[in-house]
């Protein structure tokens, strides 16, 4: 389920909120936990965070730069600390700041931290955690965009938990690791019939729409 907008804020903004420089990149979250079946939730955080950054008007880098930028990486020397190839990415993607973090489920309960890094400097800016619901992966995100940010979003979308929405979400992070637009149409549609008020589907399809035409 982040932020960058900040510099364009009034000049006694609080630190907190000074903590992320336009534009951001998200990188991929890491699974702590190790299960294998929630590795799926790796591109997903990160996706949505920079859906909801975009609509809070923070100029953030694409998540396919991401990708790219980070197989050209690895494909010329082993990644090295997660920090250090984090701030490598950024740099490629001409990043000023990085969001690096990672996700735990136990049980009923998801974990997510994250930290804004300076790309420059590698100096981490601001850090957040939150723990919730893994039935309401958004209510735990929102909570570490928020700390990140100082403050909430100027604008978040309009969202409504059901029981299909777990699984919406699923086909939504899947259909951002598929490596043509013909593979990822077909899962956020099914990911919208499944649960239609899931804005994030709806919003990547609108834009793979846009691509195509």
């Amino acid at each position: 389920m982040i932020a960058g907008v900040l510099l364009v804020l009034f000049a006694a903004a609080p630190p907190a909120a000074e903590a992320a420089r336009a534009p951001v990149a998200v990188m991929p979250f890491k699974n702590l936990g190790g299960d294998a079946g929630l590795d799926w939730m790796s591109g997903g955080i990160a996706d949505t965070m920079v859906s909801d950054l975009r609509r809070s008007k923070v100029a953030v880098v694409e998540r396919d730069q991401i990708a790219r930028a980070l197989g050209e990486i690895l494909a010329q020397t082993a990644a090295g600390a997660e920090l250090s190839t984090a701030t490598r990415v950024g740099k490629l993607v001409g990043a000023r700041t990085v969001v690096v973090g990672g996700y735990q489920q136990a049980g009923a309960q998801l974990r997510i931290n994250a930290r804004f890094v300076d790309v420059e400097t590698g100096v981490v800016r601001e850090a957040a955690k939150a723990t919730g619901a893994a039935s309401d992966p958004f209510a735990v995100q929102d909570q570490v965009v928020d700390q990140l940010l100082g403050r909430k979003p100027a604008a978040r979308p309009a969202r409504k938990t059901t029981p299909k929405t777990p699984e919406a979400y699923k086909l939504f992070a899947q259909a951002s690791t598929v490596a043509t637009d013909a593979d990822r149409g077909p899962l956020l549609k099914k990911a919208i019939e499944l649960d239609p008020g899931f804005v994030y589907a709806s919003d990547a399809l609108a834009a793979l729409e846009r691509r195509l035409e």
